[in-house]
């Protein structure tokens, strides 16, 4: 019984700061979205340039055991066309 003899008074506070709390809370959400639209194309950014450093390391990790065989590789073919007879020949 208490409830309803409170009704109106709830109900006309509930509509008045509705509407006072109405256009801060469409504020809150236009500056969510227009912090969004800034923050999203520069976070892209970031993971474009992180991608390729992790690419670039990736390949460098891959290659690095290789090296000591290409440079073995190199040598050889180095000193086979330093002894090889010309074509001319």
């Amino acid at each position: 019984m208490f409830w309803l003899l409170l009704l109106p008074f709830r109900l006309v506070f509930g509509v008045l700061f509705g509407i006072l709390l109405l256009p801060l809370i469409i504020l809150r959400g236009a500056v969510k979205v227009a912090a969004a639209l800034i923050f999203f194309p520069v976070l892209l950014a970031l993971l474009l340039v992180a991608l390729i450093v992790g690419g670039i390391g990736f390949w460098l990790v891959m290659l690095v055991p290789v090296v000591p065989l290409a440079v073995l590789a190199l040598l050889l073919w180095a000193v086979s066309r330093l002894f090889a007879r010309p074509a001319w020949v």
